[in-house]
């Protein structure tokens, strides 16, 4: 099939195109042969569950003008990165960024690191303040125990705007406005967004961006 490319971003290496069909299909860097294509360039691909695979740009064709279209959000990575990885990225390059799409695994990784930062300080500090005085009424042992307790909020303060972006993305990824984390603030809504932090991604673009991890298919 061909189509153009509507937009690409290099540091995600996703971007989406235009096909001679009406519908728009993701693509990831990986999938083009050869150079990139420049944006509003034809392209020759093949169909596949709303991606598009064999990306080959038509040499033949001058490139089009860019559309002038709303911009696009693209959280495309093309990439199935370890659970470390989904939490170095949360607290540093998306601190703050709610835009796009989280899939679980993206979600649970940034929650099992975010735990284990928050509990981690206090039970070590906890366990050597017992060590000290078991009775924890010495002034060393509190003082040690308050070493931890100062870690923990020093953390917990710190990983506030990342869990509540990472929760937005997850809304996102199955088709939900992020304003309905809201809803952790009423009497059981934390058990309405537990649910969906283990629903699965949609399958295909939805208007928040592409599906953020295309290889492997099915993927968690």
């Amino acid at each position: 099939m061909r189509g153009q490319i509507l937009t690409f971003d290099a540091d995600t290496g996703g971007g989406l195109i235009s096909g001679d069909d009406g519908n728009r299909y993701a693509f990831s860097a990986l999938d083009v042969r050869g150079d990139m294509p420049a944006v509003g360039s034809s392209v020759d691909f093949v169909a596949a569950e709303g991606y598009a695979r064999e990306v080959i740009g038509l040499a033949s064709a001058s490139p089009a003008p860019a559309p002038q279209a709303a911009p696009v959000t693209v959280d495309y990575t093309g990439e199935d990165l370890s659970l470390w990885a989904y939490f170095v990225r949360a607290v540093t390059q998306r601190y703050a960024d709610g835009n796009g799409r989280a899939r679980r695994k993206e979600f649970w990784g940034f929650t099992l690191f975010a735990y284990l930062f928050l509990i981690v300080p206090i039970l070590l500090c906890w366990v050597a303040a017992a060590s000290i005085d078991p009775s924890m009424e010495s002034d060393a042992s509190a003082g040690v125990f308050m070493v931890g307790f100062f870690v923990f909020c020093l953390f917990g303060l710190a990983l506030i705007i990342p869990s509540i972006v990472v929760q937005v993305r997850r809304l996102h990824d199955v088709g939900m406005s992020g304003w309905l984390y809201l809803l952790g603030f009423v009497p059981f809504g934390g058990i309405f967004l537990f649910v969906v932090a283990l629903m699965p991604s949609q399958q295909q673009t939805n208007q928040y961006g592409p599906v953020p991890t295309p290889r492997p298919y099915g993927g968690i």
